[in-house]
């Protein structure tokens, strides 16, 4: 089974009235997704954390992927203790229960500057991996293959669409090591004027060895209609 996540990063493109994200949140629970992915990030993060709160209260509660980066930008080492403050940090404001990290490695400087600092902290973040369930978005193909190496990783997270498959041989190589997969942005494409298939772009997905869930952002009945088909085929 594909699980089916839903990405709240646009939120406010819609709409910025909270009623209409609590009743939105409420038939999306009813409807079977039950998983939402987001980072204090996005300009939406404050409007969701106080939707969930609300529906908390009426006993509404949803599992969450979310967004840590360790280092983050002008950090150049790994803290294990750093991380999991974020992590308790994302705990307090997002009632319901953490299902996964989306762990992103960040600091200046070029990729191969990164690649090398990272190599040297593999054991501090196997400390995290061994216990908080983490996939690696890995911002480059070099990454992503020296981050399969870190014992207990859950697998990679990242752009899977019809423009974007640079992680093609990474996946394969992740599939083999029996990691999991989780793809991101499955309607993006680089033809803005042409209308997304929702069935299509999904379908797209299964071509991910291991694919475990699609993060996925919609609002319109249409698309909601044909992902929710997609993911109940699962099933059948």
């Amino acid at each position: 089974m594909i699980r089916p996540v839903w990405g709240t990063m646009r939120m406010l493109d819609h709409s910025d009235d909270p009623i209409f994200w609590e009743k939105f949140l409420t038939s999306l629970h009813l409807r079977g997704i039950n998983c939402l992915h987001s980072s204090f990030e996005y300009p939406s993060f404050a409007l969701l954390s106080e939707v969930l709160r609300r529906l908390s209260r009426k006993e509404i509660f949803f599992s969450h992927i979310v967004k840590l980066a360790e280092p983050s930008f002008h950090e150049q080492n790994f803290v294990a203790e750093r991380f999991l403050s974020k992590l308790d940090w994302y705990k307090k404001l997002l009632p319901g229960n953490i299902r996964a990290v989306q762990w992103m490695w960040r600091s200046e400087g070029s990729d191969i500057t990164r690649i090398e600092n990272f190599l040297k902290y593999q054991n501090e973040i196997s400390k995290i991996t061994s216990i908080v369930p983490t996939y690696c978005f890995p911002y480059s193909i070099d990454f992503a293959e020296k981050a399969l190496e870190i014992k207990d990783l859950k697998g990679l997270i990242v752009y899977w669409n019809k423009d974007e498959i640079e992680y093609k041989e990474a996946l394969q190589i992740n599939a083999r090591l029996g990691r999991g997969a989780i793809s991101l942005r499955p309607f993006y494409t680089h033809e803005r004027n042409i209308p997304v298939d929702a069935t299509k772009a999904l379908n797209f997905c299964e071509k991910i060895p291991n694919l475990e869930a699609i993060v996925f952002t919609s609002t319109s009945l249409r698309h909601l209609d044909e992902s929710l088909t997609f993911f109940n085929d699962q099933l059948s």
